[in-house]
């Protein structure tokens, strides 16, 4: 009976209603539509970044984080190996070897960060022919592939030599000359320009360094939280000669840089509900005033305040949820749109995006989570805002209501 006589009292005024739930549907269409968009861009740059090469927790000898030289590699066997993986939460793990060298071709030289990998392990994570944009990969052990800016850089095609002079293991001097058998997309700007990736085995004959890795990277369950991972790994090894990070202390720019952008997102959010905010409120404020002659008659004839009180409460509800439900009907589309066809800002500012670590595209993230969160934040607001009505109603005189 209150749920009928607040849908009925709802329509007495359409164009009110219909502005009311207008507005709420047009904020609940930006808020999720920018949420989306700003959420996309940081998951895009973490996959890229992290998910897909740098991984979610890495584990390093004890001291190399924060001097990466190839002396503090270390050698991995079965102890270490197995536990690791009895850790819960583990799935894989993938042995990289890392070390900085002056590369050479012609005329041209480049200081390069070349990473010895294990092709099979990484395709545990992400293979690495996914990412090739020509070429193949290293086949031979005198064979690397390079990331496309270091081809746009040394203007080398496949098949064309690159020389590597630096330090092996221990001061010993590395020297090599290798061909060029792809070129890779690794889709961060600043990994693109500096990457040489080498087969692990060859990179460690070339750094006389058998069997030593630097960086052991860490696979895990998609719904394992990184954080706590690293704290169970943590336990698991001896503290004394390793050392376990995830990516928030391995990278803490990119956590920086979304955590500071993020605030000014949510700040135009957060405008965006204050002003509906207000919006509600006068349309509960006029439906209450107009009809406190309604109110006092009903309070006269023996209706309980309680009731009179239930019934506008919902109406302001129901206004509500209408507006939140047809956001979210409107705005899907709009976002599985960008999802599939990310926003394109390669001719639009590239260069100040990419100097960043973003990829200059921006996808819509779909993650039901943000629907659910800014349905409920309009709901809790209209929420807060039917108590006023109760409030009036609730000590309301009804002789002063009809003089009104």
């Amino acid at each position: 009976m209150i749920l009928k006589l607040a849908w009925r009292n709802i329509w007495r005024n359409k164009r009110r209603s219909l502005i009311t739930i207008a507005s709420i549907m047009v904020a609940i269409f930006l808020a999720i539509f920018m949420r989306s968009i700003q959420l996309g861009m940081y998951a895009n740059m973490i996959r890229n970044v992290v998910g897909n090469y740098s991984g979610y927790v890495q584990v390093h000898a004890k001291g190399y984080w924060a001097e990466q030289s190839l002396n503090n590699g270390f050698e991995v066997d079965d102890d270490l190996t197995s536990k690791i993986l009895a850790v819960k939460g583990v799935t894989n793990i993938v042995p990289r070897l890392s070390n900085f060298a002056l590369a050479s071709a012609k005329d041209l030289t480049k200081g390069l960060n070349i990473t010895g990998m294990d092709a099979q392990k990484e395709a545990f994570m992400k293979p690495i022919e996914d990412r090739l944009i020509s070429g193949h990969v290293f086949r031979k052990e005198n064979e690397v592939v390079i990331g496309k800016k270091v081809a746009g850089y040394f203007k080398t095609s496949l098949g064309d030599t690159l020389v590597f002079i630096g330090q092996g293991y221990h001061g010993s001097n590395a020297a090599g000359k290798f061909v060029i058998s792809g070129v890779i997309d690794m889709k961060n700007p600043l990994l693109n320009q500096s990457t040489v990736l080498m087969d692990l085995k060859a990179f460690q004959n070339y750094l006389d360094a058998p069997n030593v890795v630097t960086n052991l990277v860490i696979l895990k369950n998609e719904y394992t939280n990184e954080t706590q991972l690293a704290h169970r790994l943590a336990q698991a090894l001896d503290s004394n000669t390793y050392e376990v990070m995830d990516w928030h202390e391995m990278q803490p720019e990119i956590d920086q840089t979304i955590q500071v952008d993020s605030i000014g997102g949510l700040i135009m959010i957060a405008i965006l509900y204050m002003i509906i905010t207000f919006g509600i409120f006068g349309t509960v404020l006029m439906m209450v005033q107009e009809r406190m002659y309604e109110l006092g008659i009903m309070v006269s004839i023996g209706m309980k305040k309680l009731k009179l009180a239930a019934i506008i409460f919902l109406e302001t509800i129901l206004l509500s949820l209408m507006g939140v439900i047809l956001g979210m009907i409107a705005v899907s589309p709009v976002v599985y749109y960008y999802h599939i066809n990310p926003i394109d800002l390669s001719n639009a500012g590239s260069k100040g995006i990419e100097s960043f670590g973003f990829e200059p595209i921006i996808p819509a993230l779909l993650d039901p989570s943000i629907y659910s969160t800014h349905g409920l934040i309009v709901l809790g607001i209209a929420m807060l805002i039917g108590f006023y009505p109760i409030w009036i109603i609730l000590r309301l005189n009804p002789i002063k209501a009809m003089r009104a």
